[in-house]
């Protein structure tokens, strides 16, 4: 065969460039005489072999085609990695396991060549396939629809506190919220639930408390290849905020009202395994506000425009 090149081509969402550098360089060790290179640097002349590396979470997934005189002879492997292995070490390992598989096929002939072809008979020139751009190369399999990088999910559970009063008061509480991607590494859905109770009331003695739910969209502004995230949200809510207290003349009161309300949310992420991260962020809040009184008196206030922040864990469902 006259062109020793080994075209890697790597399924979305693509590794960082240091990755992607680790991936070739164990491939050009691996493969000795031949040299590897990413499909968007492949050379016009037809490749030795072609890689299809295709990652899904843990699991990483080689398609490999070599051409061969009778046409292109096509190899499938499968990479299992645990949740905490290093993830440059997982690109430099298939790297240097597809160096070896075009070293070890490209010196095992196919079973029909067994049968000697006549001395005096010439070969003719074999069908070469061409260079691998963005899709598959012609004598490769359809690919396969369960390999391809799926949208991912979770559940976020965060403990929270914010300003409940104009007159000092504060809330605690928490949040529980679900997330799923729309498009792998992009835009997501999220519905959440929350609750929270307010504390150290200055003014009288209230007890406030919040049940709400709220749904929206989300999109992550910063992505590293480490798995760290900055997440943006804009939601809109449903709560129902209930009072009860009495003032210092020994009067009580009590009730609730349901609110609507937008907020918007600022969270960042960082990767404590595979499968559990750890989240914090902030939330601003606009509804309509609220006096609070007590046998017609109002005490206080809940505000049109509240903020709160939070810290929890991201446990990831796939």
């Amino acid at each position: 065969m006259d062109a020793a090149v080994i075209v890697i081509e790597v399924a979305p969402p693509a590794p960082g460039a240091g990755h992607l550098s680790a991936l070739i360089a164990a491939c050009n060790r691996a493969s000795e005489q031949a040299s590897c290179v990413l499909a968007e640097q492949a050379p016009e002349e037809p490749p030795l072999a072609v890689a299809i590396v295709k990652g899904e979470g843990s699991q990483v997934r080689v398609e490999f085609g070599l051409r061969r005189e009778t046409g292109s002879e096509w190899h499938t492997r499968k990479f299992d990695f645990q949740p905490h292995d290093d993830e440059l070490e997982r690109w430099r390992t298939v790297g240097f396991a597809i160096g070896t598989l075009a070293r070890t096929t490209r010196e095992e002939p196919p079973a029909d060549e067994a049968i000697a072809a006549r001395p005096e008979a010439p070969r003719p020139e074999p069908a070469r396939p061409a260079p691998p751009k963005s899709a598959p190369k012609p004598d490769a399999p359809e690919p396969d629809r369960s390999t391809r990088a799926r949208s991912g999910a979770w559940i976020d559970g965060l403990f929270g506190a914010g300003p409940a009063l104009d007159s000092g008061a504060w809330r605690l509480g928490g949040v529980v919220r679900t997330g799923l991607e729309l498009l792998p590494g992009g835009p997501f859905f999220n519905v959440s639930t929350f609750f929270s109770r307010s504390v150290g009331d200055a003014s009288s003695n209230l007890d406030l408390q919040w049940l709400g739910f709220a749904a929206g969209a989300g999109y992550p502004l910063i992505r590293s290849e480490r798995g760290l995230r900055l997440e943006i949200r804009l939601e809109g809510s449903f709560m129902r905020l209930a009072v009860s207290g009495w003032d210092d003349r020994g009067r009580t009161d009590a009730g609730h009202r349901w609110l609507l309300g937008a907020r918007g949310g600022l969270d960042g992420v960082l990767p404590i395994t595979g499968w559990l991260k750890i989240v914090a962020g902030g939330d601003v809040t606009a509804s309509a506000p609220t006096d609070i009184r007590i046998g017609g008196e109002r005490v206080a206030s809940a505000p049109a425009l509240g903020y709160g922040m939070g810290a929890g864990l991201r446990l990831g469902l796939r």
